[in-house]
């Protein structure tokens, strides 16, 4: 949860309390780069408890710039570059920090960083999250974003790591650059599914996304988890959904999928503009995108699509093939996004050198300037950029998005799906309005309990 300034005291006395009752020695914390600042003020709440407690941050942000964390928050001693399950336990094991791999720390007012960590190969020899640490009733909850738009007890899981593609707004290729050997790796499908049926006997899940970047990396891994699924019976037990891109899947693949439980794909599309697609290094076509969205609805699968705006370079032209490419192909849900730049990627590194951005004093300017703002790195005036963005929401996102919700939970949830209905209604008559009225009304909507208008469900 991102620190507000009437949540920070609360969560402050929570972390607080957390210390005094488990009296830790050591902390670890992760953090993406929407959450460094917290990360930072949580560090400083350990030092304040306890100044000898060593702390260790990770994650993606810490990952791609390890000596700036370093240098920017006192409190924290070492960074875990990359992955972290063996660098925390030299850690814990009390081993000297130069002789570990894959980290960076000061020495005499320096900052070292030591030789990359190998990718650790058998991801079957790691244990299951331990989940059973966690608010059974926040993170197990009845909702509808994880497996879009089903209201479901659900969670998130792995059936491998790492992305062998380098999109330029991604960290993918940065993550994938923080140790050595194969950065893509594949838990067995019999790892998997002894996962599944203890997340359905001991948390009673009923919905799982898979979560990695691209489900479909090695194919003949699918079809022996899904396979095995079908087999142990869960396809009938738990309903699913996975990352995929357009140019790996199939016909078959997905009707194995649909058989072994199945119910929705996500597709990163991103754009229908082939040259913005280009500009983003996809690797991919709009006819493939058009393709892989008809074929997996024609197999009965729900297709989300991922949709970004404001991309370097984009034309108002662009930003229209993009209306007309969701017009025709008709995805069940649409995740209509803006550029977000994060530290390690292609687009974050043009622009820094390229002066573009600068004079960040914290890392939430990213966010509040670059993010939240009008501002847009495509070549369109800001008046212009919001206009459409609008008219995209108004012709497509929303009327899709919301349908949807309305659709799958009228039976099980009609009180949830009379409240989308209300939301839907609201919504295109705010976004009829002058622009400028819209965003009146979006800022008081952040500040109020009308918390699901302006995010596209």
């Amino acid at each position: 949860m991102k620190a507000t300034s009437k949540t920070l005291p609360l969560l402050d006395k929570m972390t607080e309390g957390v210390l005094k009752k488990f009296s830790p020695d050591i902390v670890g914390i992760t953090a993406t780069t929407p959450l460094i600042t917290d990360a930072y003020h949580s560090a400083g709440i350990v030092k304040e408890f306890n100044l000898n407690i060593p702390v260790i941050i990770g994650g993606c942000h810490p990952t791609a710039e390890p000596k700036k964390t370093l240098e920017e928050c006192p409190q924290i001693d070492a960074v875990c570059i990359g992955e972290g399950e063996f660098t925390l336990l030299d850690f814990v094991n009390n081993k000297p920090w130069k002789d570990i791999s894959g980290i960076a720390y000061r020495e005499n007012g320096k900052v070292i960083t030591t030789p990359k960590r190998d990718f650790y190969p058998d991801l079957d020899d790691l244990p299951f999250p331990a989940r059973h640490l966690l608010d059974r009733n926040r993170y197990f909850c009845l909702d509808s974003y994880l497996v879009r738009g089903y209201l479901l007890r659900g969670t998130t899981m792995l059936a491998a790591r790492g992305c062998p593609y380098k999109c330029s707004f991604c960290q993918s290729g940065q993550l994938a650059s923080s140790g050595n050997g194969n950065y893509v790796r594949f838990h067995s499908p019999e790892y998997v599914v002894e996962q599944i049926k203890h997340l359905i006997k001991d948390f009673g899940i009923q919905g799982i996304l898979f979560a990695e970047d691209v489900f479909s990396i090695r194919r003949e891994n699918v079809y022996n988890i899904c396979q095995l699924m079908i087999k142990e019976g869960i396809n009938k037990k738990v309903k699913w959904s996975a990352n995929l891109r357009v140019d790996r899947v199939d016909r078959e693949l997905l009707r194995t999928m649909k058989s072994a439980g199945c119910i929705q794909v996500v597709y990163g599309c991103e754009s229908g503009s082939q040259r913005t697609l280009d500009r983003l290094k996809k690797k991919t076509t709009v006819q493939k995108n058009h393709e892989a969205i008809k074929m997996t609805k024609e197999v009965g699968l729900d297709v989300e699509v991922n949709i970004m705006v404001g991309l370097p370079d984009e034309s108002e032209q662009d930003l229209l093939e993009t209306i007309n490419f969701l017009k025709k192909a008709r995805p069940h849900r649409v995740n209509r996004s803006k550029l977000y730049l994060l530290p390690g990627t292609p687009f974050y590194e043009e622009f820094v050198n390229c002066g573009k951005i600068k004079n960040l004093r914290t890392w939430d300017d990213l966010w509040d300037i670059y993010f939240a703002t009008d501002f847009t790195f495509a070549n369109i005036p800001s008046a212009k950029f919001l206009k459409l963005q609008a008219k995209m929401d108004r012709e497509v996102t929303y009327p899709i998005n919301f349908v949807y919700h309305i659709r799958n939970n009228l039976r099980t949830a009609p009180i949830v799906s009379f409240r989308y209905l209300l939301l839907l209604m609201f919504s295109l008559g705010v976004l009829s309005l002058p622009i400028r009225l819209q965003k009146v009304i979006k800022k008081i909507a952040r500040f109020t309990r009308v918390r699901y208008i302006f995010v596209g469900d």
